[in-house]
This record gives structure tokens, sequence and C-alpha cells, in this order.
């Protein structure tokens, strides 16, 4: 219960932040030097590609900038059978250890992004990945 008003609260905040946010959109931070996450939870695509990503521990609305991470892959998003196991494995971990916190589907390509959180509690750790329409699995790196 307290884990589905946290989540509430956090999409809550998010639709706060992007509907009273100015008309142009902030400058946004390339990905591949981007910023330190604390968290990862809503995203939302903006104009020209640009993923929003919200950092509820860091109380932060991220602009990324995904350059090249964002295409490459092919159009469309794929059916892709256990997404959390293969998205533990690609962080070393179990299923049980991680979480999806939310995807977003780039208006552009079709590709679905998906954000996750490693681990349990203060050590729980950020991580973005991009999912085509082939089922590949990416992670996007943020740092």
């Amino acid at each position: 219960m307290r884990s589905s008003l946290v989540k509430i609260s956090a999409v809550l905040a998010f639709v706060a932040l992007t509907a009273y946010a100015p008309a142009v959109a902030p400058d946004a931070v390339a990905a591949a030097s981007g910023p330190q996450l604390q968290s990862i939870g809503p995203l939302s695509f903006g104009p020209n590609g640009v993923l929003y990503a919200a950092d509820p521990l860091g109380a932060t609305l991220y602009a990324l900038d995904l350059g090249s991470q964002a295409t490459g892959g092919a159009p469309g998003t794929a059916n892709v059978t256990g997404l959390d196991q293969k998205l533990a494995a690609m962080l070393g971990t179990d299923a049980k250890d991680i979480a999806i916190t939310d995807l977003a589907v780039d208006q552009r390509t079709h590709n679905s992004f998906v954000s996750v959180m490693r681990g349990q509690g203060p050590n729980a750790k950020p991580a973005l990945f991009r999912v085509d329409g082939a089922g590949a699995v990416t992670e996007i790196k943020t740092e």
C-alpha cells in the first residue's frame, strides 16, 4: 500500500512539474556525460526526442538528450518475455531485486524506454533501458 502511494505521489509530482513547466523546454543534458541520478521514476518524451526523467530521491527533473543511444535499433517495440528477468540479468542480479518504475515510448522511433531501480532502500541504483522493434534490450548510459 505504501509503495503504491509513493508511486502515485511521484507520478502526480511529475505531472505537476510538466503541467506548469515553462513553454520553452530546458536545455537537455547529454545522457552520456549527464547527471548523477540518485533514483529514476516517471519518464516522458518531449520535443525533439528529449527524455524527461524524474529523480524522486534527488527531487529533480532531468531533460536527457540521449543522442545516438536513442536510435540505432529496429523501429518499434517488440514483446520481450520475462523482461524483468532479462533486465535483472543485465544488471547482475535477480528479478526480485529490481523494480521497474516506468515506461515511455519515443514517438520518433517507437522504441520503449524503461526506468529501473536495482536493489532496495538507500543502496538502490537507477538504470535506464531501451527496447527496440527486434526485442533487443540495451542499457542507456546516463553517467
